[in-house]
């Protein structure tokens, strides 16, 4: 079975569509409050020439200045939509990349001559080929409406063995009667079972969730609906405690013109307390939420919290978006405006947070076909001598080798190359950069400099103490300037403001100055320091009483034992029992120290550790999904990708946020938070 799997793997793998069209979105991020550090994301989506989705890609680059010498973005996640020729999505193959080293998942979708979904194996690993680790099966009935979806694990038997199995029952008029949910975790049992009644008009009446069987840690709703069957009013009931429904959320809905209102309380009985929550949601005709309002209730009234609101153009597209939301210290704001070209493409989006230090997130989109080439400079208004033109160049599209030119080549150490360097500019000059391709065709951007006079000052790193690992060897400067900001940077550390750095490992060690514009000029010296002397006591040990042990330090210059002793052995006994501990410090020629301990003792103790993890929820309902995020992130991008390839849902969510999916066909969709990705099947 596990080779079959494989082989499959290296079969569809070759169904993964070329890309004839491609869309490039970059955003700049950083703090107000610290100009100095910033990030670029950017992140390309591949069409084919139906409009099909075939590759992801997201990148990140992260830098500290302007003058910084790495100008390369590193690839994130990747990620290769594959289809077969029905349309349907066939694979996915999703690759992610992070500082432990590149992981692999891999989906095959397999589909029976109605188009409908009937099995998903997802593969994972580091390295090629992967293994087959979870199955996903479904069944329909003759009215192509699914019956069960079985979740199958491949475990240590070589074998895959069930997980989760899924099913639902259907009355005369395939309305959804039962969904029943069964773990296999140790013996099956049923975790969930959820029964639906209906009205005349097929609206839904209640729905009940019972958990393991029991009306217990149960969910009841009761659904009422107004003269013209529309929804007025549902009621969340809960059973944790004892036999009685006890109603816990209310929703109500009221319509006014074009705009539907929707109040969500969690105390619908009157008796709320200081825990209580109200939402009151607002969408437009076209079902967009236009309005959202978060309340806490506090001693008799209802207070503000959270607030975000969304205005769209006749097109249906998003133009503004703002939130506020109140906190401990200062409160949070984000407002984000997007522009469109004549075509409705999006194509720049500006978002401004407020959170005690100012952030911004500015993205630009970009069309890139097989006939055309994007170049794109990223930069500040000025410059410092013996600095980096560009910080950032993007070129995408065109047939390399490209060729570039810079305009005028003044100040330039050569204008033929992607990166020149600039010297002693002290004037204001705009350069232009075009890069033809091998094709001959041709892209420009501009770039606008002030530049500052060189300020530089000479000094020489000098250093003190023994040159050895760990054993405070430092480096400072002859002289400190006044008026100039001081840091290093050194092996394994970022950043430290001092004019003097502890050197405890080998390698580079940078000291920068920045005077009073902003430029910053580097310093650099090379620490080769001596590797510490490896002194070694052993293991802890247990000895008799009146029995003796010879402790040795081994073969060093000196040595100092915290009995007093300097000689390279001593010997320890007791006539009592207990527990003693005996450390050495030694030296070696090189004048290096470093120092062991032993515990010699009559007991011996045992210990483990444990480690816990926590992630992301998304659980999918019929006509909403609901995000759950962990307290570390307060929002994320939730992009929603149906089986055909088109996105259909892009927005920023929160925690615990409802994703209106009432208008979307039923089917299979891929979902992806950022750089998370995943399914969801909408029944």
């Amino acid at each position: 079975m596990k080779q079959l799997i494989i082989f499959l793997f290296a079969i569809i793998y070759s169904n993964i569509s070329s890309a004839d069209s491609t869309t490039v979105k970059i955003c700049y991020n950083g703090e107000f409050g610290f100009p100095d550090y910033r990030t670029i994301d950017k992140e390309i989506n591949r069409f084919d020439s139906t409009g099909k989705l075939v590759q992801n890609e997201t990148y990140l680059f992260e830098y500290q200045s302007w003058g910084q010498v790495d100008t390369t973005f590193h690839l994130v996640t990747r990620t290769d939509y594959g289809y077969n020729v029905s349309g349907p999505i066939d694979t996915m193959l999703q690759t992610q990349v992070d500082f432990n080293g590149t992981n692999y998942y891999r989906y095959n979708y397999v589909y029976d001559v109605s188009g409908n979904l009937i099995m998903k194996l997802r593969f994972y690993g580091n390295t090629f080929p992967l293994d087959s680790n979870l199955r996903t099966i479904k069944q329909y009935d003759s009215n192509n409406n699914l019956i069960s979806e079985s979740e199958e694990q491949y475990g240590l038997s070589q074998n895959f063995s069930p997980y989760t199995l899924l099913t639902w029952s259907y009355d005369s008029l395939d309305r959804n009667i039962e969904y029943r949910k069964i773990n296999y975790y140790s013996t099956p049992d049923d975790s969930l079972i959820t029964t639906y009644t209906y009205s005349a008009s097929d609206k839904i009446l209640s729905k009940m969730e019972l958990g393991n069987t029991t009306s217990l840690d149960s969910v009841y709703y009761v659904y009422v609906y107004d003269s013209n069957d529309s929804l007025i009013k549902y009621t969340n009931y809960r059973n944790s405690i004892g036999a009685s429904w006890i109603p816990y959320e209310t929703h109500e809905y009221s319509y006014t013109g074009n705009t539907t209102f929707e109040m969500i309380s969690n105390c619908p009985d009157t008796s709320c307390s200081d825990t209580s929550l109200r939402y009151t949601i607002i969408n437009d005709s076209s079902g967009h939420i236009i309005d959202n309002l978060l309340e806490y209730y506090n001693f008799g009234s209802w207070l503000f919290r959270w607030r975000e609101t969304h205005a769209y153009n006749v097109l249906g597209n998003i133009v503004d978006y703002y939130s506020r939301s109140t906190g401990l210290g200062c409160s949070t704001e984000i407002h984000t405006t997007y522009d469109y070209n004549t075509s409705e493409d999006l194509i720049h989006t500006y978002t401004y947070r407020y959170h005690c230090n100012e952030f911004y997130s500015d993205c630009y989109y970009y069309n890139v076909d097989s006939d055309s080439i994007l170049v794109l400079i990223n930069h500040i208004d000025t410059t410092c001598s013996n600095s980096f033109v560009p910080f950032a160049i993007t070129v995408e599209g065109g047939v390399p080798p490209y060729q570039y030119d810079w305009t005028p080549g003044n100040y330039l150490s050569d204008s033929t190359v992607l990166y020149p360097t600039i010297t002693n500019f002290d004037t204001t000059l705009t350069y232009r950069l075009v890069v033809t391709d091998a094709m001959g065709r041709t892209a420009s951007d501009t770039l606008k400099l002030f530049g500052y006079p060189d300020l530089s000052v000479p000094l020489n790193i000098i250093s003190f103490g023994l040159p050895c690992e760990n054993n405070s060897f430092q480096l400072t400067m002859d002289t400190i300037p006044l008026n100039y900001t001081i840091y290093w940077t050194a092996p394994n550390i970022f950043r430290i403001y001092n004019d003097t750095i502890v050197a405890a490992t080998s390698g580079n060690y940078n000291l920068f100055l920045i005077d009073t514009n902003g430029c910053q000029y580097s310093y650099q010296t090379n620490v080769n320091l001596f590797s510490q002397p490896v002194v070694s006591l052993g293991a802890d040990t247990t000895i008799c009483l009146n029995d003796t042990v010879v402790l040795d330090a081994g073969n060093f210059n000196q040595y100092l034992w915290n009995t007093g002793d300097v000689s390279q052995t001593i010997e320890v006994n007791s006539q009592s029992p207990m527990s003693d501990t005996f450390f050495v410090y030694v030296t070696d020629t090189n004048g290096c120290i470093n120092s062991d301990t032993i515990s010699v003792n009559y007991v011996v103790c045992l210990g483990q550790d444990e480690i816990n993890t926590s992630g992301i929820n998304v659980t999918a309902f019929p006509k909403q999904i609901l995000i759950e995020l962990p307290s570390a992130i307060p929002a994320t991008e939730f992009t929603l990708i149906d089986i055909t390839g088109r996105v259909v849902i892009n927005s920023v969510i929160h925690d615990h946020q409802l994703i209106d999916i009432s208008d979307l066909p039923t089917g299979v969709y891929v979902y992806r938070l950022e750089n998370y990705s995943g399914k969801i099947v909408k029944e």
